[in-house]
């Protein structure tokens, strides 16, 4: 099956983002550091939120916090939950 068919993906929590910028082989993920570009630092929002602020990670040095929700220039990554598999 090829990734499109896939149902199970989710808006990342801080912790999720956080340990995909700590994951020393960050580079063969992609998309850490500046825009495609080499423009502006990329930024991921969280799926940790209350009524106003939403937690993010700018990925060019790791920073996390809070920023206002209609800031639109942020972007998503999406994740997949990982399954054990069974034995």
């Amino acid at each position: 099956s090829t990734w499109p068919e896939k149902t199970d993906w989710n808006l990342p929590t801080r912790e999720e983002l956080n340990t995909l910028w700590e994951y020393p082989e960050r580079d063969v993920i992609g998309g850490f550091g500046r825009d495609a570009n080499g423009g502006s630092a990329v930024g991921y929002w969280s799926s940790d939120s209350n009524k106003d602020l939403a937690w993010w990670q700018q990925c060019e040095d790791g920073t996390v916090a809070t920023f206002d929700k209609s800031y639109s220039v942020l972007l998503i990554r999406p994740v997949r939950t990982y399954t054990s598999p069974s034995n």
